[in-house]
């Protein structure tokens, strides 16, 4: 969702421990990249519209198939890499 990729930008650029805030939503898998004391960071970003809280355990975000009906292509491409790794370290 745009508007709370916005609002997360909003955020990251009003935190004096950020800098360097660049979004790049036209890329394949969206992506917000700062800077955070020193340290560069790629951000993925994934919105769930039938949530309206996160559960206390995220993992069960990518491990069941349940959260992934209703998203848009660039939630889903953005949760693949982490769905992945886990299936391959899990």
């Amino acid at each position: 969702d745009a508007s709370r990729a916005t609002t997360l930008l909003s955020r990251l650029g009003a935190d004096p421990d950020v800098c360097e805030v660049l979004a790049v939503p036209r890329a394949y898998t969206p992506v917000l990249k700062f800077k955070m004391r020193g340290v560069a960071i790629d951000m993925l970003f994934a919105c769930f519209p039938a949530l309206t809280r996160l559960p206390a355990n995220l993992s069960s975000l990518t491990s069941t198939h349940a959260h992934l009906r209703g998203l848009d292509e660039f939630s889903l491409r953005s949760l693949n890499g982490a769905r992945v790794t886990s299936a391959l370290l899990g």
